[in-house]
């Protein structure tokens, strides 16, 4: 979305406003599919948000966000999202129904998605998290040149009596 200049002194206000117009859209759509009776759980209304959310962050702000404020964000949203799906009782039935159906794993295809997260899941994640925390090869890698603060300590030294300071 980078075909879409910032305006020079409009940042922010540009940006709360992208922000609404792409949630606009997603509810209009949301809207028009329901009217056509496709109706979606609020699991995948929320998850949806989230992710159209994370790849505007992601991708559309220039120069890209550092961690900390992506993660800040996105943890934010996370919070607001967690707030409208549990914001009254019909919201919370219809966001937990398909993470209930999969727990309960009633069909063969739902058994399937069970096995999916409970087994492959952590699989993955625990492969990124061994691929990011194996140190580098050190065949790859330059060695690291130390940087060195103060000088080395002298090979000898010199120490005078009390009486060589006297005169």
């Amino acid at each position: 979305m980078r075909f879409l200049p910032l305006v020079e002194g409009m940042m922010p206000v540009q940006f709360v406003v992208e922000l609404a117009v792409l949630f606009a859209v997603l509810t209009l759509a949301t809207y028009l599919l329901q009217r056509r009776g496709y109706r979606l759980n609020k699991l995948l209304q929320a998850t949806t948000a989230f992710a159209v959310l994370f790849l505007y962050l992601r991708y559309r702000l220039y120069p890209p966000l550092p961690f900390s404020v992506l993660a800040t964000y996105l943890v934010v949203s996370a919070f607001g999202i967690w707030g409208w799906v549990s914001s009254n009782e019909a919201y919370w039935e219809d966001f937990r129904r398909p993470i209930i159906a999969v727990v309960n794993g009633q069909t063969r295809a739902l058994r399937a998605a069970r096995a999916v997260v409970l087994v492959l899941l952590p699989l993955l994640v625990g492969a990124w998290a061994y691929s990011t925390m194996r140190p580098p090869d050190p065949g790859t890698n330059a060695p690291v040149d130390l940087r060195i603060y103060h000088p080395a300590p002298p090979a000898t030294i010199t120490v005078y009596s009390p009486e060589d300071f006297r005169r």
